[in-house]
């Protein structure tokens, strides 16, 4: 019983200390929307960016977080911004600027686009 509470505790302590370090928040992400990348590439943005719309097209008609990924080096958001991907969506990434540790992308079935943001 007390070996439990000890892995119980330990488990709160570092779900709690993810939740304070800068790119570490997985913005309510399931372990299977997370994606970690030591370098993430624009095409790895963008294939996400594309399975992100093929998951989700014609079955929700409101805003849904797709993917976290996290990195160390991340490419220039120009660099995957305005592409085009199917059934008519683009990507939007106009507000990623800086230096960053985590993109997150969420389906905008209303803009008809994948909405990427820091």
């Amino acid at each position: 019983m007390v070996a439990g509470l000890i892995i119980a505790f330990s488990q709160q302590l570092l779900n709690n200390a993810r939740q304070t370090i800068t790119g570490l928040n997985n913005h309510g992400a399931t372990k299977e929307q997370v994606v970690q990348l030591e370098t993430v590439q624009s095409s790895d943005v963008l294939n996400l960016a594309g399975d992100c719309v093929r998951q989700n097209y014609k079955q929700t008609f409101e805003n849904k977080l797709c993917f976290v990924i996290t990195g160390k080096q991340f490419p220039k958001a120009s660099d995957y911004d305005g592409q085009p991907l199917d059934f008519g969506f683009a990507t939007n990434a106009s507000g990623v600027t800086g230096s960053y540790n985590a993109l997150v992308l969420t389906f905008d079935p209303v803009g008809m686009q994948v909405l990427i943001t820091k």
